[in-house]
């Protein structure tokens, strides 16, 4: 699937920020990641998986049997609880530019 990156900064409102009203017209949450699929905006990487995994028919990573899937969907919603709680407690405070006055440069 063809796709272009773009570098997005968690809790910054500069101009590449999660917060920047621009990305918060994409995704009012302004979290990280979000996708645009020919003016379809949605957030969050667990139900970004799941809209590409069906949109595609990918179903080696998202199969089509119900309890195979509920499994997945068991794991991913393990896994989106610990990883937030971790990543705000861990990680954030070393995204969050404007906290910690980090260079201009940094924040865009």
């Amino acid at each position: 699937v063809p796709f272009r990156l773009e570098m997005v900064a968690p809790y910054s409102e500069g101009k590449r920020g999660a917060l920047n009203p621009q990305y918060r017209a994409m995704n009012p949450a302004g979290t990280v990641p979000a996708i645009e699929d020919d003016g379809f905006h949605l957030g969050e990487s667990h139900a970004i998986l799941l809209y590409l995994a069906e949109k595609h028919n990918w179903v080696d990573l998202y199969p089509s049997n119900l309890e195979q899937r509920a499994r997945i969907n068991m794991y991913l919603h393990y896994h989106h609880r610990n990883t937030r709680e971790a990543s705000a407690v861990l990680c954030a405070p070393l995204f969050n530019a404007s906290m910690y006055n980090l260079s201009p440069a940094v924040k865009e």
